[in-house]
């Protein structure tokens, strides 16, 4: 009964005061709709302030009639009629309070839920079932049975379909659940012809279930494409490597290290082309085909990664100087140089060698030096710049977090980009390792799976490919010399090496060390020097340049003096710099 004349009270407000207010909650809840969500909130908030306002003014209306006229009408009321409205009123309320079951999801018949997709569908039916979706979602497309194309492969269909609106990320999701797709299993494409005309590839089949093992490949050019991979419809994906930039992305477990293998494994086997390596990680991929590259910075061995990157600088400078308009070719120029840096991240806190990477990224393709750069995220504080993300050529994006996967482009994921659905490998099952999504190598977003390759397999290939491995031109011998005996005084380049290891050994941004920490570092070196007399000989040194020492300010009431990269930079490139012609 109690519950009966709750139920009365709501009917009561509803309809005097709120009658719209369904609608105005359906509105709010339309996503599709921002603009008309927002009017809905405000006047769903108007209508309710109004509502509290008038029953505000009619509960004072009843207490001052009650207080003036209530006892004079109580006394007129005849007390049979209280009972025979008790005896109406009182049953009416119990039926309008007895408990009504709810319904569970569980007991909903299935033909309440909508069709889903299955691989024996015709294309008639695979037509109005992905109407019947878009409709649902609130999409306005057109679909017809001529756009659909069953795949020979068996794991799906490729549709052309016209589409109006935006498909967003939770739109996507509704579409899957409504097909009853696979987790990731639509990924759309736009025709660069037609705004309107998409095409939506739906896997309804795992092809990549099951890792395949890298094949031993043939030698050949860098210029030739090498396959790597199994696509998600069961074919390969060749991919160019020559002068093509690369950011491969995944966390632990995601199959990275297998990624790097995979392209070491056909660079190796290319007889046009240099590599060099660097991980300041010192962890073990690299270090698998160590025998097989030429040169390499492995550990905290930040000297030799800047002087490996610096070299790779000095051969764009040359190349470009000498190529003119024209692009290098591996055919006429001899080998193309790339470096492979595992764990970019920590290359990328040291200003020094984040600038070098950028500088290669940007203009060494032309010249045939470029890169290939792994990392476990792909966020700026731990790639030092966005700028790397639009200058790469290919992007492979393996499994990561749903956090990281959000800072992906917007129009990546609303193609169906979503790494962070893959599972990560265990100790005791490889689960989607190796699984990827590469951009930019076709015109959409391609899911692979890579080969595998472990550390044995790189090891013994890097063994046997070693002797066969291409010597670097006398040409690019050339450059380095020149580039590293360019009158650079050794104190001056002792100092310089002493301070960036300092800085990238304890982190100080910017690079800097105080004078009793250089002596220290160049008596390692075999360089004994007085402190007091460091600033006068590096003041001969650089013609000036460096005249006195600064503040370093290295830590809370630890100020002493010192000396800045950035200082000792300026000098060296006014060393370089030609003496200017004095006047008669």
């Amino acid at each position: 009964m109690l519950r009966g004349l709750g139920r009365t009270g709501r009917a009561l407000w509803q309809v005097l005061w709120d009658p719209q207010r369904e609608a105005y909650i359906s509105a709010m809840l339309d996503h599709s709709n921002p603009d008309g969500a927002h009017r809905a909130r405000l006047k769903l908030r108007r209508d309710r302030r109004n509502s509290v306002v008038l029953l505000l003014i009619l509960s004072s209306f009843t207490y001052f009639g009650v207080d003036h006229w209530g006892r004079e009408l109580w006394a007129k009321v005849p007390w049979w009629s209280v009972v025979v409205t008790g005896a109406l009123v009182l049953p009416i309320l119990a039926l309008i309070g007895r408990p009504v079951p709810e319904p569970h999801d569980t007991d909903r018949p299935a033909e309440a839920m909508p069709q889903s997709l299955s691989l024996g569908d015709s294309a008639r039916g695979v037509a109005t079932t992905l109407s019947d979706a878009f409709t649902s979602s609130k999409i306005r497309v057109d679909v017809n049975e001529a756009g659909v194309k069953a795949e020979p492969g068996g794991w799906g269909w490729t549709v052309t379909l016209q589409v109006l609106d935006n498909i967003t990320e939770a739109k996507l999701d509704a579409l899957e659940r409504h097909l009853n797709t696979p987790t990731g299993g639509l990924v759309f494409a736009r025709v660069p012809e037609a705004a309107r005309v998409m095409v939506v590839r739906i896997v309804m089949r795992d092809l990549l279930a099951t890792p395949v093992d890298s094949p031993e490949r043939a030698w050949g050019s860098v210029r030739d494409p090498v396959e790597l991979a199994t696509r998600y419809d069961g074919g390969r994906l060749a991919l160019e490597l020559f002068a093509r930039h690369t950011l491969i992305i995944g966390r632990t477990g995601s199959g990275k290290s297998g990624v790097l293998h995979d392209f070491l494994d056909a660079l190796t086997s290319r007889h046009d082309v240099d590599i060099v390596a660097i991980d300041l990680s010192d962890g073990p991929d690299l270090k698998s085909w160590k025998m097989a590259v030429r040169r390499s910075a492995f550990g905290p061995n930040v000297e030799n990664a800047e002087r490996i990157l610096q070299n790779a600088v000095d051969l764009i400078r040359h190349n470009t100087a000498r190529l003119g308009a024209r692009n290098f070719d591996p055919v006429t120029d001899g080998p193309g140089h790339v470096v492979v840096i595992d764990e970019y991240g920590m290359v990328a806190e040291i200003d020094a060698l984040r600038i070098l990477v950028e500088y290669i990224v940007t203009y060494g393709a032309k010249a045939g030096v470029w890169v290939i750069l792994a990392n476990q995220r792909a966020v700026n504080d731990m790639m030092g710049t966005s700028r790397l993300g639009s200058q790469v050529h290919l992007k492979v994006y393996l499994g990561m977090s749903a956090e990281d996967a959000q800072g992906l482009p917007k129009h990546l994921r609303e193609l169906g980009v979503r790494p962070h659905l893959f599972r990560q490998a265990t100790r005791t099952h490889a689960n989607d390792a190796g699984k990827g999504f590469v951009v930019d190598a076709e015109t959409t977003p391609v899911l692979v799976r890579f080969d595998r390759t472990d550390r044995l397999i790189a090891v013994r290939r890097a063994s046997e490919r070693a002797p066969m491995r291409p010597e670097p031109s006398q040409q690019y011998l050339d450059v380095v010399a020149r580039e590293e005996s360019q009158g650079v005084p050794e104190l001056l380049s002792a100092v310089r090496s002493t301070v960036l290891e300092i800085a990238s050994r304890e982190g100080r941004r910017p690079a800097r060390a105080s004078g009793e920490e250089i002596v220290r570092g160049l008596r390692r070196r075999g360089i004994v020097i007085d402190k007091l007399k460091l600033v006068g000989e590096l003041r001969k040194a650089t013609r000036g340049a460096i005249v006195h020492s600064r503040d370093t300010n290295i830590g809370p009431g630890n100020n002493p003096k010192g000396f800045y990269l950035d200082d000792l930079d300026r000098g060296i490139e006014q060393l370089s710099r030609p003496p200017e012609p004095q006047g008669q």
